[in-house]
């Protein structure tokens, strides 16, 4: 993939061609408070975005998954229709422990491999006609479990026949020592980005536009200052 597809996007969502989807959200013991609220909020605007945007589709035109981790990773769906998701499980609390980075990487990945095995199921799919997958990565601290090496490598090296995987890593006002396993999460380093954390939602909101627009992730991050 050249480094300008990161700008410009080229390939359409449709019910043949889905664009897959991955968010997975920290939900360790730092997020309580407002940082959960939005987190909430703005994963049910992504959610509500895709649902909106795939109304008259004989299909679906996204298939997502969205994962909350701190100790373990709880999935709230996976390698979903939107249409099909319970909007009342798209919650975050802060309660889950501690920040477990690797295993959230290593969820990132399943849901990955699991979704594209969902679209090559679809009759007719066109694997290389199809928008490459968008994995977006949320945290607000240091990792506290083991090195995330082995689940980047893995993430960063599932096939896709029109491109490669875009990973996004957002750090949710990092501070910069630990910023910087984000920066290494990330596929490019132009697809990491250190939000304020007030911009959560926000951000969150911003992205299920972004996706349902066909718009890359380039885009995405470029609205949002480093905090």
């Amino acid at each position: 993939m050249a480094f300008n597809d990161l700008r410009s996007g080229t390939k359409k969502a449709t019910s043949k061609t889905p664009q897959v989807a991955v968010i997975v959200i920290d939900d360790s013991g730092s997020m309580q408070g407002s940082s959960a609220t939005q987190a909430s909020e703005g994963a049910q605007q992504l959610v509500m975005e895709m649902q909106a945007n795939n109304i008259g589709a004989g299909g679906s035109r996204f298939i997502l998954s969205l994962g909350k981790f701190g100790d373990t990773v709880t999935p709230l769906c996976m390698a979903a229709k939107p249409d099909a998701i319970d909007m009342t499980t798209v919650e975050f609390t802060g309660d889950s422990g501690t920040t477990e980075m690797a295993a959230a990487l290593t969820w990132a990945a399943e849901a990955l491999e699991q979704s594209l095995a969902v679209c090559r199921r679809i009759p007719g799919y066109v694997e290389a006609d199809s928008p490459s997958p968008v994995v977006i990565f949320f945290s607000d601290g240091a990792n506290t479990g083991a090195d995330v090496t082995t689940a980047v490598n893995r993430l960063h090296s599932i096939p896709f026949q029109s491109g490669r995987v875009n990973v996004v890593a957002v750090g949710i006002g990092m501070a910069p020592t630990d910023f910087q396993v984000m920066e290494r999460i990330a596929s490019d380093p132009d697809l990491a980005r250190n939000i304020n954390p007030a911009e959560l939602q926000e951000f969150l909101a911003f992205a299920g536009a972004t996706i349902v627009k066909g718009e890359t992730p380039k885009v995405m991050v470029d609205q949002f200052r480093n905090a």
